[in-house]
């Protein structure tokens, strides 16, 4: 049997840093960073993940509209979240609506202003199609 009497060593190597930090650059850095030339592969990568940034930050924004406004159908349509979900989304399709802006229209009634006709109609459009073909006072 072998005895091992020196320090213990560690089966996991190092990190290591490459260039003078590890930290990632802030943007006012990677903007100033990015000079390279337009219409490099580079550029239009970046030009595509600002892009990318913009779309997920205004998704974010707009989720607890959303939400909210799944809420609103489910409470007086008495449907489920993923029913509610499907109406607006199908309401938004179907008028080239922004979802963002049909929610804010089911929100907005709530208060006692009605949504716009088109998003009205949309609206109870899809919810007959949601339902089979049902009118909404037939469940």
């Amino acid at each position: 049997m072998k005895h091992h009497t020196g320090p213990a060593r560690s089966r996991i190597p190092p990190r290591r840093t490459v260039g003078p930090s590890s930290r990632s650059p802030s943007p006012g850095e990677l903007s100033a960073a990015s000079t390279v030339p337009a219409g490099s592969a580079d550029s239009l990568e970046l030009e595509r993940l600002r892009g990318e940034n913009a779309q997920l930050k205004q998704a974010i924004k707009a989720r607890p509209v959303i939400d909210q406004a799944c809420g609103v159908l489910m409470a007086t349509c008495s449907c489920s979240a993923e029913d509610a979900w499907a109406v607006l989304l199908d309401a938004s399709q179907h008028t080239n609506i922004k979802l963002r802006h049909i929610a804010h229209a089911v929100i907005s009634s709530t208060e006692g202003r009605p949504p716009p006709e088109p998003v009205r109609t949309a609206l109870r459009l899809a919810l007959i199609r949601r339902k089979g073909g049902r009118t909404a006072a037939e469940g």
